[in-house]
C-alpha cells in the first residue's frame, strides 16, 4: 500500500511543475494605443501606433542626441533602504519638453501634442510638467496625459480627467497666469486671448 504522504508529495511536485496559467495581459504599448484611439472616432490608428512606438520602442539609429529624454538624477537611499529619486521642476520640464518635441516632429494630422504644466497644489508643492495628447482641435481636459517624470522615469499614462487635484494648462495659459494672474471667467473661452511674442 502506498503511503499517503508520498502521494501528497507527488501531487505537490506535479502542481509546482505545471506551467502557469497565461492571463491575457496587454503590454504598455497596446494600452497606450487603446488610450489614444479612445480619444475620438477621427483618430488614425497608424498615428496612434507610431506615437506608442516612439515612446516604448527602442531608440533608432537616426535618433539625434537632443531627442533622448533627459535622465533623472540618480536615486538616493534612505536609512531603511528605500530608493528615493529627487527630480526638480526644471528636470521634469526638460523631460516633458523633449518628449513633446519628439512627438510633435511627426506632424500628426489627427492628434495634437501639447506641452502642459500644472501649478503648485497641496499634493504637489511644485509646478509639474507633462505632455498631453488630444484629438485635433479638442480641449486639453479631454486628452491623455503622458507623464515622463513620476515613478523614477517610468512613463505614466492616464486620462487628464483622472488626474484629480491637478489643473493642467497649455504653455500660453500658464504664461498668462504667471504674468497677469488668473483670467476672469468671461475670458476663459478658447482663443479669447492670444499671447504673442514681441517683435524681434
Amino acid at each position: 500500500m502506498r503511503s499517503p504522504i508520498g502521494a501528497l508529495l507527488l501531487l505537490v511536485v506535479l502542481l509546482a511543475c505545471a506551467p502557469p496559467a497565461q492571463a491575457p495581459t496587454m503590454s504598455r504599448r497596446d494600452t497606450l494605443v487603446s488610450g489614444v484611439m479612445a480619444l475620438g472616432p477621427g483618430v488614425d490608428r497608424a498615428e496612434a501606433m507610431r506615437l506608442a512606438d516612439l515612446i516604448y520602442g527602442p531608440p533608432t539609429r537616426s535618433t539625434a542626441a537632443g531627442d533622448a529624454l533627459v535622465p533623472l538624477p540618480a536615486p538616493g537611499f534612505t536609512p531603511t533602504g528605500n530608493s528615493v529619486t529627487f527630480a526638480n521642476p526644471r528636470t521634469c520640464h526638460t523631460r516633458a519638453f523633449a518628449l513633446q518635441w519628439r512627438l510633435a516632429a511627426e506632424r500628426s494630422r489627427t492628434l495634437d501634442i501639447h506641452l502642459a504644466s500644472s501649478p503648485m497644489r497641496n499634493m504637489m508643492p511644485v509646478d509639474h510638467s507633462a505632455v498631453v495628447v488630444t484629438r485635433t482641435g479638442q480641449p486639453l481636459q479631454t486628452g491623455l496625459l503622458l507623464d515622463p517624470c513620476l515613478g523614477e522615469a517610468e512613463m505614466r499614462v492616464r486620462p487628464v480627467s483622472d488626474d484629480v487635484g491637478a489643473r493642467w494648462q497649455t504653455g500660453t495659459e500658464r504664461a498668462w497666469d504667471r504674468h497677469f494672474g488668473r483670467r476672469p471667467w468671461y475670458a476663459r473661452a478658447p482663443f479669447s486671448v492670444t499671447v504673442r511674442p514681441g517683435a524681434p
